[in-house]
């Protein structure tokens, strides 16, 4: 978390990862989100959108909708939660990893590997069902 908050490189790009870890998104999920699937204290994403064809509502935490705050203040207008550089396409498939390569987890770690991670520790505290 010390090396990301010191990350040089675009903010949306370090925001974007540290939503990742709060929400356990897959990277696609949040380059291809879009305001309108933001509700209050969830969002939810359309089926169509989701590897299991089934819709998906996530809790967004104090903390996930503050990042959500600073990601619409870069975002202004365009309909793209994490907009590219014309804003009217998301950011690329490779912004965020290539941002994990910067601050020197080249072949330790992935964007997606936070989801894997987040998945062992709520199946491992037994509180969770691995459906969850």
């Amino acid at each position: 978390m010390s090396k990301l908050a010191a990350y040089d490189g675009e903010r949306q790009t370090r925001v974007a990862i540290e939503l990742i870890m709060h929400t356990m998104l897959r990277t696609n999920e949040l380059r291809f989100g879009k305001w309108t699937e933001i509700k209050g204290d969830h969002w939810l994403i359309s089926a169509e959108r989701m590897k299991m064809s089934r819709d998906h509502k996530v809790p967004l935490s104090r903390q996930a909708k503050a990042l959500l705050g600073e990601l619409k203040a870069i975002a202004g207008n365009s309909e793209w939660i994490v907009p590219g550089a014309g804003r009217e396409k998301p950011i690329s498939q490779n912004t965020m990893i290539f941002a994990l390569y910067r601050l020197g987890y080249h072949s330790r770690l992935t964007v997606h590997g936070f989801r894997s991670t987040a998945s062992t520790i709520l199946n491992e505290s037994g509180l969770w069902s691995p459906d969850a």
